[in-house]
């Protein structure tokens, strides 16, 4: 009898920091594959090799996985396993599951999967990729409420990181992120053939480029609970006052990154 009961029981969850952690593990093989398919296919889009969108996108969906992974395993046990969190993971792995295969089955075909609205079934996807980008950032302020209350030993810094980085990241990244989807391009003005880019990320130095300012409001994520932390150690008690400045710092300059390029300029 007891172990038909056990057999019965239903099984315990596995916590949202755990699973956020898998799909970033998965987002890194997807991303050595990627890279291993950018030196075996020569094949481009706009100069660039058909894999480099595969590529950027899973490293930058690992990082942000990741991120919700450590920060969901800072809260308390019951938050994590709270229903919301459980509704809340997969719905986001789903989302960055369907922006991948998306992403790579374009690159196979040699074809964009951003602003490619070509006809009806490409315009459905762009849409479904705006969706589960929105939904994938959400997710960023799930965590916002419970770091808010008192709860696991967090340092005063890194809590304010956490708080303004998540929150204001989120906030930040839908704002550019959404002015940038319904422009339909990264873009403002036209860059010179064969004008400057920056090494590694490609952003133009030609004209006006809203990736730069949607690289700064993402990462605020990340960077804004490593300064907290960083300040914990170095100057505790001005921890608290030092993030907060470093929040307004990092906003305004996402911004002022962010209206440069609306005005045509390049980012140097």
């Amino acid at each position: 009898m007891s172990a038909l009961t056990l057999t019965l029981a239903p099984a315990v969850p596995e916590p949202a920091d755990r699973q956020y952690y898998a799909g970033a593990v998965l987002m890194l093989v997807l991303a050595a594959l990627a890279l291993a398919a950018m030196a075996a296919d020569p094949r481009l889009i706009d100069g660039v090799s058909v894999w480099s969108k595969p590529l950027k996108f899973a490293l930058a969906l690992a990082v942000h996985l990741a991120t919700l992974g450590w920060v969901a395993g800072l809260l308390p046990e019951a938050t994590r396993r709270a229903l919301v969190f459980r509704l809340a993971v997969p719905v986001v792995l789903f989302c960055a599951a369907g922006e991948m295969a998306y992403i790579i089955l374009q690159a196979a075909r040699q074809e964009p999967s951003h602003f490619f609205v070509s006809d009806p079934f490409h315009a459905a996807m762009y849409q479904a990729m705006g969706v589960g980008a929105v939904t994938i950032t959400l997710a960023a302020l799930l965590p916002v409420p419970a770091l808010l209350r008192p709860g696991k030993v967090l340092g005063p810094g890194l809590r304010r990181g956490l708080v303004l980085g998540l929150a204001g990241g989120a906030v930040l990244t839908l704002l550019v992120a959404g002015w940038l989807g319904a422009q339909g391009g990264h873009f403002v003005g036209t860059p010179a053939p064969g004008s400057a880019t920056v090494p590694l990320f490609g952003w133009s130095l030609g004209a006006g480029d809203l990736r730069p300012a949607h690289f700064l409001a993402l990462h605020a994520m990340q960077g804004l609970p490593l300064i907290g932390a960083v300040l914990d150690r170095l100057a505790p008690r001005r921890a608290r006052a030092g993030v907060t400045l470093a929040g307004v710092a990092w906003a305004a300059l996402t911004l002022a990154v962010f209206a440069r390029a609306l005005a045509g300029l390049p980012l140097l």
